[in-house]
């Protein structure tokens, strides 16, 4: 009897092993799969409830910064904080810059135009300058600019104190033509770059 139950226990040994869940189904009962799980669909329910405010998007979202930044500008220009009644039309006014923008780049009208292309370079461009540290030129700096620009002053010696001012502007402002010349050099190795040049049309005088 006791043969007998040893291999009845035997045979539902086997069974169970024959049977034994695969390994993707063991996989699924891990607690680190359900966690990873969970958390993917929070971001799926959350990606949806509050949906795209991007280009692309029909959604506009005025943040309380944006909201901010268009009452510092009208401050800046009027000298005085603006009114419920003007906040409001700014910020009319800025949606309706904002859908005219997507339906303008929608519609590709962005794409090849100089005037946009030299604004984004523009905006660019400032925005590398005014990453250069803003630390006034040292004395030694603003006498070795004297030294090197002597037909800025005449022939008579500049007072470096009436003159400084000045001088910390012509710094400041080559090392703002550094820092892109900088910036570029870093562009430049991270594009490739090709150049076709047009072909010379039969007749035409060859340069030289």
């Amino acid at each position: 009897m006791t043969g007998s139950s040893e291999r009845l226990g035997l045979a539902l040994d086997g069974i169970r092993e024959r049977w034994s869940p695969l390994p993707f189904v063991k996989v699924l009962r891990e607690p680190l799969v359900h966690f990873l799980a969970l958390g993917s669909l929070l971001f799926l329910f959350f990606a949806w409830r509050a949906g795209g405010s991007g280009a692309g998007s029909n959604r506009i979202v005025i943040t309380p910064g944006h909201v901010e930044r268009l009452a510092s500008g009208f401050a800046r220009t009027r000298q005085r904080p603006p009114t419920e009644a003007e906040l409001k039309e700014m910020v009319d006014d800025h949606v309706k810059e904002e859908i005219a923008v997507r339906e303008a780049s929608a519609m590709g009208l962005d794409r090849d135009d100089t005037i946009i292309r030299r604004r984004l370079r523009q905006k660019l461009e400032f925005l590398v300058e005014d990453a250069v540290p803003p630390a006034p030129p040292t004395d030694a700096e603003v006498r070795a600019w004297v030294n090197t620009h002597p037909d800025a002053f005449g022939a008579a010696p500049p007072d470096l104190a009436v003159i400084r001012p000045m001088v910390e502007r012509e710094l400041l402002a080559e090392r703002g033509k550094k820092g892109l010349s900088s910036f570029y050099e870093r562009m430049l190795a991270k594009y490739s770059v090709t150049i076709e040049m047009p072909k010379a049309k039969a007749g035409a005088p060859e340069a030289r």
